[in-house]
């Protein structure tokens, strides 16, 4: 999990974690839901200490919810667990193209309301899981 949280700043780790070691997230860290030594959920809301790296999750999230914390990075929707089923990256400034055809074939949820997001976008191979998507007010 440290490259997840790489450009991190060291106040906005104490302020979850109460330390700057990122190598044991299962024990004690805010935002962070495991199932023994597995990171299964992560979910920050209105935290503004610089942007996670989605890129660098470990395959076992299933649950991804990162919400006004004004991030801003370039999604990639290959990148992301394959194991996802719920993706909510609203109210930030997460921009790039989105790429549908490439979302984790598990997923049901994909929330990316108020982004910076572009287009054209493909909705012919969506995942036949998926149930909910809302790509409202980006650049689409």
């Amino acid at each position: 999990m440290g490259m997840f949280f790489y450009d991190i700043s060291d106040d906005g780790l104490i302020k979850i974690a109460n330390t700057t070691d990122v190598d044991n997230v299962c024990h004690g860290w805010e935002g962070i839901i495991c199932d023994g030594e597995q990171v299964q959920e992560i979910r920050f809301h209105h935290f503004v200490h610089g942007d996670f790296n989605i890129c660098a999750l470990p395959p076992s999230v299933m649950i991804l919810h990162i919400s006004n914390c004004k991030q801003k990075f370039e999604l990639s929707t290959r990148s992301l667990p394959r194991n996802l089923i719920g993706i909510y990256l609203n109210s930030n400034d997460v921009y790039g193209r989105i790429d549908l055809t490439t979302l984790p074939i598990r997923l049901k949820d994909a929330l990316f309301r108020e982004n910076a997001l572009t287009g054209p976008i493909d909705f012919t191979r969506l995942p036949k899981s998926l149930r909910n998507i809302d790509l409202s007010k980006n650049n689409i």
